[in-house]
């Protein structure tokens, strides 16, 4: 997060990727901003880390802050399974799912 943009770009995402990493969120739709994520840019950019580390990265779409309704109000926005890597959509967060109370 730097300037104006309030969430991780994809060099960003990619630099944190090692051997630790089970997988990456992005978020369509941030909670701050109304930003997209560009989850296809995210998921082209894990093909090639993949090539070059042989990690093999999942991505969760977490919807919790309108990612159920955005790809319906934003045809063009490549967010949910149809994008390669898509492992899961849905919140993350125990709270949106009735958890925790």
């Amino acid at each position: 997060m730097e300037g104006d943009r309030l969430h991780l770009d994809v060099d960003e995402a990619i630099a944190l990727c090692g051997e630790n990493t089970i997988g990456v969120i992005r978020i369509p739709g941030a909670t701050y901003d109304g930003s997209y994520e560009p989850i296809d840019t995210l998921a082209a950019a894990l093909d090639v880390h993949e090539k070059h580390t042989g990690l093999d990265m999942p991505i969760h779409v977490d919807a919790a802050s309108g990612g159920f309704i955005a790809p319906f109000l934003q045809s063009e926005l490549k967010s949910d399974f149809m994008v390669n890597r898509v492992v899961g959509c849905g919140p993350v967060d125990g709270r949106d799912r009735g958890v925790l109370g």
